[in-house]
């Protein structure tokens, strides 16, 4: 018998074709399956933003009028969003493996968003309304984006604290600050070798007087440098500690800083007359608070960073 030389060729099994056929089937079937799923999210999102756009047009325009209100405690509030927006932007590029597909249970949050919009204005807590935000960024941010990115934005979310005016009224805040202020003020300005006498919250010259008023008690200060500070907890690389210890300097941060506006105020004062503390200098001395402040910020940081290196073991060669 003549032997046939194996050539490597195997006759097809035809019993196989049929399931590669299905595979094929299943994977149309998939793919139409899941463009539906498509148009009917982007649908339920359509229908999701247009309801938040029209419940939260009122929040909105709260916000605004509380930021740009005279003498406002909260005129910070304009440069949250733009923040907020700058630091998820470096944040989000950090994360590896993004999942770009979204996450329907983002619907819950909204949800949840919704509800405490609703609440808030039962309840004419406008407070719980701004608060609702956190919620609803985060929600929509999972629905479109997937749970990694909205995990990443998550502590960025919480600044929204900072741009909700708070549900109490600050005057009785106020009214000590405005004491504890005029009291140091007058301290450092006898310490430097002027006389100065205090008289409520009057400090008299023996020229002219200044008055601490309520909005130069340094309560507007507060708020705005622990947003400076929360910040800088993101922007520096630091401790848990370093930060609760950063996040705790707000108040003698914002006392100190107001102390030496009015000494500067009081020093312009005695040199150039009482005429030249009003106006644009008085003005533009408030912005000088947020330098001190931040000047503050950076030394306390400075420090921190120095004890750190000087706990660190040191490493001896030979």
């Amino acid at each position: 018998m003549e032997h046939i030389p194996d050539t490597g060729l195997r006759t097809p099994d035809i019993g196989k074709i049929p399931i590669k056929i299905m595979s094929i089937k299943e994977q149309i079937n998939n793919q139409q399956n899941a463009s539906s799923a498509g148009v009917a999210r982007y649908i339920y999102a359509t229908g999701a933003v247009a309801l938040a756009s029209y419940l939260y047009v009122p929040v909105f325009v709260w916000l605004y009028n509380s930021w740009f209100a005279k003498n406002s405690n909260y005129s910070h509030g304009f440069w949250v969003p733009p923040v907020m927006a700058y630091l998820a932007a470096k944040a989000i590029p950090r994360q590896t493996e993004l999942v770009t597909n979204g996450d329907m249970r983002g619907l819950r949050f909204i949800m949840i968003a919704v509800l405490m919009r609703a609440m808030g204005e039962l309840t004419d807590l406008r407070f719980i309304s701004g608060l609702s935000l956190i919620p609803l960024i985060y929600g929509g941010v999972r629905y479109f984006a997937g749970i990694r990115i909205s995990r990443a934005i998550l502590p960025i979310l919480l600044l929204v604290l900072f741009m909700v005016p708070l549900p109490v009224p600050l005057h009785y805040i106020s009214v000590p600050l405005q004491t504890l202020s005029t009291k140091l003020s007058t301290s450092a300005i006898n310490a430097i070798g002027i006389d100065a006498v205090r008289s409520g919250n009057v400090m008299q010259f023996s020229d002219f007087s200044l008055f601490v008023e309520a909005p130069c008690s340094g309560l507007n200060a507060i708020y705005s440098l622990a947003f400076i500070a929360a910040v800088l907890c993101f922007v520096i690389p630091l401790t848990r500690g370093q930060q609760t210890l950063l996040m705790c300097a707000t108040l003698p941060v914002a006392i100190l800083s107001n102390v030496g506006r009015i000494v500067l105020l009081s020093l312009v004062g005695i040199w150039f007359g009482k005429e030249a503390t009003e106006g644009w200098f008085h003005m533009f001395s408030g912005m000088l608070v947020f330098a001190i402040g931040l000047l503050l910020y950076s030394s306390l940081v400075v420090a921190l960073k120095w004890l750190e290196a000087r706990k660190k073991p040191k490493i001896v060669s030979g």
